[in-house]
């Protein structure tokens, strides 16, 4: 009787712990973000398949024990991964989610592809689907696509569209809104069959993949769908709400940005087998390329994790143009990270076409340059109430001319004008070449010139510093990749089970760093700095911010100072009347209609950035000491002991300014740890000349920040009570 009394009771407490876990367990979602050629498909990889053995510390240590407690640290998540190592493991990538738009209608692609890849595309689909079936471990599963590929099999090319058809356009609906039946069938065309189709295209396209399917995910984020019948649903809403003179928000139009996002979530919930909705999932998104899609995601799953995955730049670009699937020249490598960084291009947009027309005019050959001119003039004046299709339907030879004017072999020619046209505003060839590629994209202009290309455009850079875990992939290539795969099991081991370890040194510093930034008043860009001593002791923090005594740019607002009010908050050169300054914002802007400015703001305040308003309306000349706030290294590095910092750390949320780096230097920095990278030579110019011994590396963050931080390193329950609770010890007291 008292022994199945203590079974009962083992029982109740077995439930009962694992219930809170379970249910953090029930969905993990990893979406999986980087640079290309980063390593984003190579983590996904680690968690396919079975495990490969790692040369990593055994879990137990042995008669002469572990080298440190790295080593211990290491142990423990090995041993609780290879225990609890999910089962259910799914990769959907998002290359994936874009493929079913286009096969949701036979004719959509077949419009969008050419016919000869297209057809290449489905036979080799046809080869690997047949090869991949008899791999698949779970019968169920077997059996159903073995029955979804005798469909396809048996029926002539333009019926295998129809069924691709069927199975995508399923993807639109709930899953709840579908029979189990049908609800198994998308589970398998998820798991195993689309992301075949979609590998085939990609290999069918070759190298117009990569820009073919950037070009169908603007399109999707911005229209809904890969129909160019939008463009003209568009421009008719938005040319008749223009000549009613009705405000641009009066039009009915639905936002499109989390299509794809969507149609991600909609993949994710039928991953799920009917009746078993409690069944723990794991599952790994490759790779979210736009901020707001990965939002999209964390609002709906509170175990959603959006992990970065770097790379130094020259192992990259090395990776890139050597690896023998990919083998890009640099060009071709700088043109598509120009398409994954649309923020660090737009300011550029509206240079090349300036000086696009006069690059034109000094080349030998003047045929058709009079229409050509005509095109680009046509693009400068683009704005919202321009038609799209319109920019559309130009002549398409204008692109292709263009870019032989600039790609033309004739060096000396070639080099003269862009020296002469584009070499003095920032623009290189591989930007030159960036725009000829987009010159006949009438969607991407419209982005360009309307500011709104991060709500649609891939923005990886965004979306890296928007990231909850950051991880490295610098080990070579052809090793084991010991350190990114053991870093890639420890937060999935984090995730199942909160607090199983401790943060590293560098996770606790850049967290303290990334929570002082909120303090910042910065309306451009807040940041976060830490410093510390040898061992990691924090020193001091800063942000950036305005001196002391002064107002932050937060709380000071242009129409105030145009009406010439609250004084106590400007400085004398922007309040006196005969000032530069105060002169030219008179000159420039009026606020005397004041309900043209409650519209626009919506009761938000008018707060302005002293240096931006200045540099573009005033002055017209750039200079970064007109800031008026002090960085938030240099505030930390102000504060800190002088003594103790030598041979310190700097950790700051972005990659210092070369002034800060002088500052690090001046105090003997030994390293600095950095999330978001600054553009400038603060490393190859400042920190690495001189001595040899004062010399600061810049080393990229890997770890986990922010909300993840919390919600990976603190527990479900004290650990004591956990164990408590599994028996531990009392289990093996002696009778």
């Amino acid at each position: 009787m008292e022994r199945n009394e203590n079974n009962t009771n083992k029982a109740l407490k077995s439930i009962s712990i694992n219930h809170p876990f379970n249910e953090r367990r029930e969905y993990v979602i990893v979406g999986l973000t980087g640079k290309i050629g980063s390593g984003c498909s190579l983590v996904s990889s680690f968690f396919e398949g079975k495990e490969n053995r790692l040369d990593i510390a055994d879990e137990s240590p042995g008669v002469e024990g572990f080298d440190s407690d790295l080593n211990r640290i290491n142990s423990v998540i090995l041993r609780f991964y290879r225990y609890n190592k999910p089962n259910d493991v799914c990769i959907i990538r998002v290359r994936d989610a874009i493929t079913s738009f286009l096969f949701s209608d036979a004719s959509t692609a077949k419009s969008r592809i050419d016919k000869k890849v297209l057809n290449a595309a489905l036979e080799e689909f046809r080869k690997r689907l047949s090869d991949t079936n008899p791999s698949i471990a779970d019968n169920e599963h077997r059996a159903i696509v073995s029955s979804i590929a005798d469909e396809m099999f048996n029926e002539k090319s333009h019926d295998i569209l129809q069924l691709l058809s069927d199975f995508c356009v399923n993807l639109s609906k709930r899953p709840v809104d579908v029979t189990d039946n049908e609800r198994m069938r998308m589970n398998c065309f998820i798991r195993y069959i689309l992301p075949i189709l979609s590998t085939c295209l990609r290999d069918a396209l070759r190298s117009k993949y990569t820009s073919v399917f950037q070009s169908f995910g603007n399109e999707l984020r911005f229209f809904g769908s890969l129909n160019y019948n939008d463009f003209e649903m568009f421009n008719n809403d938005l040319n008749d709400c223009i000549s009613k003179k009705n405000s641009i928000e009066k039009i009915e139009l639905k936002s499109h940005m989390f299509t794809i996002a969507e149609r991600l979530n909609n993949m994710i919930k039928y991953l799920r087998r009917p009746g078993n909705d409690t069944t723990p999932i794991t599952v790994i998104i490759d790779s979210m390329k736009n901020k707001y899609e990965s939002n999209y995601l964390r609002d709906r799953y509170s175990a959603y994790y959006l992990v970065a995955v770097s790379r130094d730049e020259d192992g990259r670009i090395s990776h890139l143009m050597h690896h023998e699937k990919k083998a890009l020249s640099q060009v071709e490598v700088d043109v598509i990270d120009y398409n994954e960084r649309p923020g660090e291009v737009a300011m550029y947009a509206d240079v090349f076409l300036k000086y696009a027309s006069e690059l034109i005019s000094n080349v030998d050959d003047k045929s058709d340059i009079d229409k050509l001119q005509a095109y680009i003039k046509r693009i400068q004046k683009f704005t919202l109430p321009d038609t799209l299709s319109a920019i559309h339907q130009t002549n398409t030879d204008n692109e292709t001319r263009l870019k032989e004017l600039i790609q033309r072999d004739t060096h000396s020619n070639r080099d003269s004008v862009l020296s002469c046209h584009f070499n003095n505003t920032g623009l290189t060839q591989s930007l030159c070449l960036y725009f000829c590629s987009i010159i006949n994209d009438p969607l991407r202009l419209f982005l360009y010139h309307n500011r709104l290309y991060q709500f649609y455009l891939q923005d990886v850079e965004y979306c890296i510093q928007n990231a909850d875990i950051f991880l490295t992939n610098n080990e070579p290539d052809d090793g084991p990749k010991t350190h990114l795969r053991l870093n890639a099991y420890r937060y999935i081991t984090l995730m199942l089970h909160p607090g199983l370890v401790t943060p590293t040194s560098i996770e606790r510093c850049m967290q303290i760093a990334f929570t002082a930034k909120a303090n910042s008043g910065c309306i451009s860009r807040k940041v976060g700095a830490v410093v510390t001593d040898s061992k990691f002791n924090i020193l001091s923090l800063g942000w950036n911010d305005v001196p002391y005594g002064q107002t932050p740019c937060l709380y000071r607002n242009l129409i105030e100072l145009w009406r010439h009010n609250d004084p106590k908050a400007y400085s004398t050169f922007e309040w006196s009347a005969d000032s530069v300054f105060h002169q030219g914002i008179r000159r420039c802007f009026s606020f005397e209609d004041m309900d043209d400015v409650t519209t626009i703001l919506k009761g938000l305040p008018a707060c302005f950035c002293f240096k931006t308003i200045n540099e573009k309306y005033v002055t017209r000349e750039k200079n970064p000491m007109n800031s008026r706030a002090m960085h938030a290294e240099e505030k930390a590095l102000l504060q800190c002991d002088q003594q103790r910092v030598k041979g310190g750390y700097l950790f700051t949320t972005s990659s210092p300014c070369e002034m800060c780096a002088k500052n690090a230097k001046e105090h003997e920095i030994k390293g600095i740890y950095y999330i978001e990278p600054y553009p400038g030579i603060s490393q190859s110019h400042v920190c690495n000349s001189g001595d040899e011994s004062n010399r600061a590396k810049f080393i990229l963050f890997e770890g986990a920040i922010g909300k993840a931080y919390e919600q990976l390193y603190t527990p479900i329950m004290p650990y004591k009570d956990e164990l408590a609770l599994r028996d531990f010890p009392d289990c093996f007291i002696r009778e």
